[in-house]
């Protein structure tokens, strides 16, 4: 099969400044055992997208294969 995009929608309740959010979701994902590689070793790559007021934030990504 090809390759499939998954994007997820974040509330962001505590209206974080983006680069606040992206630091607390870099050290949740590390808590869960994420470990960051470059994009040659990455099994999954991300991107976090910010609506124009930052109360929203779009968490996208794309897979080999569709879950």
């Amino acid at each position: 099969m090809g390759m499939s995009f998954s994007t997820i929608k974040i509330k962001n309740d505590q209206k974080s400044e983006p680069k606040q959010f992206q630091k607390m979701f870099c050290e949740y994902m590390k808590k869960e055992d994420f470990i960051p590689a470059s994009d040659e070793d990455a099994d999954l790559s991300y991107r976090l997208v910010f609506s124009d007021k930052s109360d929203w934030v779009t968490l996208c990504f794309a897979e080999d294969e569709p879950r």
